[in-house]
């Protein structure tokens, strides 16, 4: 199938963004299962590659050319000048605005993504290799707020280079989702990038991530190990727990981590099992004795 333009150019065949003299023209190609959804799907992706550029719809876009084969598939090339693009106007076109928010309801945002994440990244990574990055992230932007972590995820994973901030702040969110050791192993997307993994690792480790502030003694961070352990051993790092008893502690700190070493599958902690150890420790000051490491 050729769709050809009044100058017999093959522009169908030339999807996204070009420029005829002053004018910049956005080409996109929609499907669907009814005409209609293919003619939206066609409009609004071709209407959200003018936006990222021009920043809104200018009112003096038009439509300047559309076709649609017998299957539905439907291609349409949205015109505006270059001057009313770049002028970044607040006034927009109201008609063509609808239509857009329109598409990102019905379209866009109809996946079965909103309600499944893998069926979100799944769909993010078509829209990517379709080159339709700002859709992907509109995307995937909507199915974090809904909850989604592995959008969240995904989200991180997309900004860590053009906007870390922005990056860590989708990674923190979805961390707030899961469980403390599902984040700290999505941490590995950073793991390349040593100065960007250690600001992550002490971000949540702030949080009470403990399992990042073991990390943190790995990678070399010049906090004080000690309280790195301590925090992830509270923060529920069983591995932070079994390292911090092998450390010279008081009588006072073993009362309290005893309960969190005990808890990590230390026996030798547990009151229970050392009922006689625990009863002489209760008559025990600070000052008086200094716990050496048992072993473990």
């Amino acid at each position: 199938m050729e769709q050809r333009d009044s100058n017999g150019q093959l522009w169908a065949r030339k999807l996204g963004r070009s420029q005829v003299v002053d004018f910049v023209q956005f080409s996109a190609k929609g499907d669907g299962k009814t005409s209609e959804k293919a003619w939206l799907s066609a409009k609004g992706k071709a209407l959200s590659d003018l936006v990222s550029e021009c920043g809104s719809i200018p009112e003096e876009t038009k439509l300047f050319e559309s076709c649609q084969d017998e299957n539905y598939q439907s291609y349409v090339r949205y015109s505006v000048s270059k001057k009313d693009c770049d002028s970044k106007k607040e006034i927009e076109n109201k008609n063509l605005r609808a239509l857009l928010e329109q598409y990102k309801t019905e379209v866009l945002f109809s996946s079965d993504c909103i309600k499944q994440s893998n069926e979100c990244v799944n769909k993010a990574d078509i829209l990517i290799k379709d080159g339709r990055s700002q859709d992907a992230e509109l995307l995937l932007t909507k199915a974090c707020e809904e909850g989604k972590s592995k959008a969240c995820f995904y989200l991180s994973k997309l900004k860590i280079d053009s906007n870390f901030e922005l990056s860590q702040s989708f990674f923190v969110k979805a961390c707030h989702i899961v469980g403390k050791l599902k984040c700290f192993e999505n941490t590995i997307q950073y793991k390349n990038k040593k100065t960007h993994y250690e600001n992550i690792l002490k971000n949540l480790c702030d949080i009470g991530n403990g399992y990042s502030c073991d990390q943190l003694i790995d990678v070399g961070s010049n906090m004080d190990k000690k309280d790195l352990l301590i925090k992830g051993c509270t923060g529920g790092a069983k591995v932070a727990c079994k390292k911090l008893a092998k450390m010279n502690l008081t009588s006072s700190e073993i009362k309290v981590f005893s309960s969190d070493f005990c808890k990590s599958g230390i026996d030798s902690y547990c009151p229970k099992k050392n009922k006689d150890k625990y009863d002489l420790m209760e008559n025990l000051e600070d000052e008086e004795i200094s716990i050496k490491p048992l072993e473990i």
